[in-house]
């Protein structure tokens, strides 16, 4: 049979199925075991560092630079204006202000570094579960495995709830 006829995984197209009507596609859930081991490993992991980086009272890696911003806009100041690059404390804003406007509206008037910690955590999970989003026309099991890939890579999982706004891009690409 053409590699072109044979159904996408988890396809009702029994028509052009290489097995007889009835007959459970093996190969299908040994994929959908793996993938299900995979998607355990990569939440559990997950969660247990986001867990840690969510409680820590104490900048975990460069947070400063992002909670400055976010303070200059609390205070109601422009972050590229004059005011803030010629005054103390001096103020960089490397990127475009709106996830520390996000984040702003989020914090309100608590601490923002928890908020931003979140917001950063919610934008990491959301760009990982892209994925299977792709996928729900085709083969869930392919999009959920690519998912729990992503997030087992260790520079996503160490970085995602980090007060940083690194994983904004990742969520609005």
């Amino acid at each position: 049979m053409p590699l072109a006829t044979l159904p996408v995984c988890g396809s009702s197209a029994s028509e052009t199925s290489p097995f007889p009507p009835g007959r459970i596609d093996v190969w299908s859930i040994v994929a959908g075991v793996c993938a299900l081991i995979v998607a355990v490993i990569a939440v559990d992991r997950m969660v247990s560092v986001s867990r840690a980086q969510l409680a820590a009272p104490y900048d975990l890696a460069s947070e400063g630079p992002q909670l400055a911003s976010i303070e200059v806009i609390r205070s109601g100041l422009n972050p590229y204006s004059l005011e803030v690059f010629d005054d103390y404390p001096f103020v960089l804003t490397f990127y475009t202000p709106l996830f520390y406007y996000v984040v702003n509206a989020f914090a309100g008037q608590s601490p923002p570094v928890f908020a931003a910690r979140v917001t950063s955590l919610t934008c990491m999970i959301a760009a990982g579960l892209f994925p299977i989003l792709l996928s729900l026309r085709r083969s869930l099991i392919t999009g959920a495995l690519a998912s729990a890939v992503f997030f087992l890579f260790w520079p996503v999982t160490i970085n995602a709830a980090f007060a940083k706004i690194d994983p904004w891009p990742y969520c609005s690409a």
